[in-house]
């Protein structure tokens, strides 16, 4: 019995040192550990006050890398300007008496190339491409002399492109007067009256061509009147979209008076006969012919007839000014 007590004894007592001794080894390694965190968090919080003491603005590296990548903007930008340029007619200082003899000079190549591709344009010395006001024998002011070289040189070149698609005929053409006097141009009174043909199609803005400050561009807009057949249209638009001016067809108002046919809402209606007369019997059979062709083709429109065309075109022509770069200094090198 004794001896069994002794036993347990001592293996209770070795036992219990064990467990002393793994945990004297638990409690060092633990103490380490924490030594070792504590030193890391030390170090943190030291790094952390350290980039709390700093002052990073300016950083000469951030500047110089914002002074090239605003110097590859601007020339990005510069260099898209000077494309879009490229085909641009601008503006030219010159007398009022030398626009004068190179309005002349211009009207009379249009009217000779018209000729040649047998383009019918309305006769009468008053009929100017929009220039009408400048047909007097009076000089223009000198202030407006480069913005109307430029937008007669812009006139030239869609008549021009008007011309070689071989149009049937030139009715008018409306441009935007910016004039000094064009307020005081106005005619008063009792006037008589213009044929329709050469009725003026321009419109007043004293800023047109201009190009504000806050954009990279501004517009000239014109309004032009012709008859052509379909396949003519065509190559008008086709021509304009190949012409190196930026131009912008921004409406097309198409009729057939022919084919009594209307391509716009705002079409002039034909003014109606009185009962009985030949003409209302007249009117009367045409549009029961039309009716019948009509349900014959499925009331559609049908197409492949190269039908004269009434042509009503509006359109933009854009101005683009020189980019003006910033101040950044552009040859600053890129940091290593």
């Amino acid at each position: 019995m004794q001896s069994s007590r002794k036993v347990l004894v001592v293996s209770a007592s070795l036992i219990l040192g064990a467990l002393f001794v793994a945990a004297c080894v638990l409690l060092v390694l633990g103490l380490n550990d924490f030594r070792h965190e504590d030193a890391k968090l030390a170090a943190a919080k030291s790094r952390l006050q350290y980039l709390y003491n700093q002052d990073p603005f300016p950083s000469e590296y951030n500047l110089r890398m914002g002074r090239k990548n605003l110097a590859d903007k601007d020339a990005q930008l510069a260099g898209l300007l000077q494309a879009v340029r490229d085909g641009q007619i601008e503006s030219f200082e010159q007398s009022p008496a030398k626009f004068n003899s190179q309005f002349w000079t211009t009207h009379k190549q249009l009217r000779s190339k018209a000729a040649k591709e047998g383009v019918v344009i309305p006769s009468g010395a008053d009929f100017g491409f929009g220039f009408e006001r400048h047909m007097k024998g009076e000089l223009p002011a000198a202030q407006d002399v480069p913005r109307l070289t430029q937008q007669l040189g812009i006139v030239q070149t869609v008549c021009g492109v008007l011309f070689d698609a071989r149009i049937s005929s030139l009715q008018g053409v409306g441009r935007e007067e910016f004039e000094a006097d064009v307020g005081a141009a106005a005619p008063s009174g009792p006037q008589r009256r213009k044929p329709a043909a050469q009725m003026s199609l321009n419109t007043p803005n004293v800023n047109a061509g201009l190009i504000p400050p806050d954009r990279l561009y501004g517009s000239w807009h014109f309004v032009l009147a012709f008859t052509a057949k379909e396949r003519a249209l065509l190559d008008v638009l086709n021509g304009l979209a190949r012409c190196p001016m930026f131009v912008e067809v921004t409406d097309l108002n198409l009729a057939s008076p022919e084919k009594g046919m209307g391509l716009t809402p705002d079409n002039p209606v034909e003014p109606p006969a009185k009962a009985g007369t030949a003409a209302t019997r007249r009117i009367g059979a045409q549009k029961a012919g039309e009716t019948e062709a009509a349900e014959e083709n499925g009331g559609g429109i049908v197409c492949g007839h190269d039908l004269p065309l009434t042509v009503k075109m509006e359109l933009d022509v854009y101005q683009f000014g020189k980019y003006q770069p910033s101040e950044a200094e552009n040859k600053t090198g890129v940091p290593k």
